[in-house]
């Protein structure tokens, strides 16, 4: 039961933590690891204009002793806007750019019990962004498009976390906290600045095997402290609640099926942007099935739908669905090539009684490494 509890904090931490997308499958483990990475997503808006994004997301995490760790992550990436034909390089704007480098490090306390990590995140890539280059920003830092990377260009920051977990009878029950503290950057395309406000999460979980299946769940409340800029009002965000549950099971010769589903809320913010007010109601399902042929072999089959809801300007919301499915090698026992593909189709809402219907194309792949 050691290693749910160790799953337990691990999951906590990330939940509590603040990096980006693109490293969420980081993970606390005893041997040395590295994953190199490859996440392409193109989107397509029905004007004949589209979004792609290209990542090569690389993790290494080196354990020292039993009770260290180290993660150290990047990903060199790409992004761009374009309007027609996406192989003329001259109708529109692109960023080539290493992203924020993030390193944490994770500490266990006593028995299994107490992880502690800190993180800090370090302005490698672009940290000034003029008006085209914003305008990329924004686009993929919409939560509906899930890009491979989300933030950029936002300075440094510095994230502390502790998790707890603890073992009573057949549940695995755990609790963190986690703070996080950015730095002032440049809006250029502004003119100014901004000191964006503090994050504080706090999450509770738990996770119980029910024979050959597993269940696990969190819910995180995070807090935010107001942001200060000399060129933007006074703005605060709403506090945030995250449920997640996810079921693991086997059904025939699917073993196993991922369920997972998630439900974001947000209080109002506060600020003096009528258009600012208010946010949508977010949820979130996946469900992933992997096929196993032997024991070096798999097929991967992937279902997943976003439903998010409109802010007070009837602006936000989405509806998108994706299918798609990939393959999973096991080379060796210390090395896995994992490629998959999602098509994904729906509309995001641009105002009242209007929308704009989307389609993406998205290639992941990686190679991880054990040694």
């Amino acid at each position: 039961m050691k290693k749910n509890i160790i799953i337990t904090l691990m999951s906590l931490i990330l939940l509590t933590g603040v990096a980006q997308s693109v490293f969420a499958q980081s993970e606390f483990i005893r041997n040395r690891y590295l994953r190199l990475g490859f996440h392409a997503k193109l989107w397509e808006f029905e004007d004949d204009s589209g979004f792609l994004e290209v990542a090569l997301p690389m993790i290494y995490s080196m354990p020292m002793g039993r009770r260290f760790a180290l993660d150290v992550m990047a990903s060199p990436f790409g992004a761009g806007i374009y309007d027609g034909s996406l192989r003329d390089p001259s109708n529109g704007e692109k960023i080539i750019s290493l992203s924020d480098t993030y390193v944490r490090a994770s500490y266990i306390i006593g028995d299994n019990q107490v992880l502690l990590t800190v993180g800090f995140g370090i302005p490698s890539g672009k940290t000034e962004l003029n008006n085209e280059e914003f305008t990329i920003a924004s686009i993929a830092a919409n939560r509906a498009l899930a890009n491979p990377v989300s933030n950029f260009g936002t300075g440094s920051n510095v994230n502390v976390g502790l998790a707890f977990a603890r073992e009573i009878g057949s549940w695995v029950f755990g609790f963190g906290v986690g703070f996080s503290r950015r730095s002032e950057y440049n809006l250029n395309a502004l003119g100014g600045t901004i000191d964006p406000g503090d994050e504080i999460n706090v999450t509770i979980g738990a996770d119980k095997n029910f024979g050959s299946a597993k269940f696990t769940g969190d819910a995180i409340y995070t807090m935010y402290t107001e942001d200060q800029s000399n060129v933007l009002s006074p703005y605060q965000a709403g506090d945030k609640l995250y449920i997640n549950g996810r079921l693991i099971f086997t059904l025939g010769f699917l073993n196993p099926i991922i369920l997972s589903a998630g439900n974001r809320t947000r209080q109002d913010n506060t600020t003096t942007n009528a258009a600012l007010i208010q946010n949508g109601n977010e949820f979130e399902v996946k469900v992933t099935a992997i096929a196993p042929f032997g024991g070096n072999f798999g097929l991967k089959f992937i279902y997943l739908t976003r439903i998010y809801g409109d802010n007070n300007q009837d602006v936000g919301g989405a509806n998108i669905n994706g299918f798609g499915g990939g393959l999973i090698f096991k080379v060796s026992r210390n090395f896995t090539f994992d490629p998959t593909f999602i098509y994904s189709t729906g509309s995001l809402n641009t105002g009242p009684d209007s929308k704009t219907d989307v389609t993406s194309y998205e290639l992941t792949g990686g190679f991880a490494f054990r040694f």
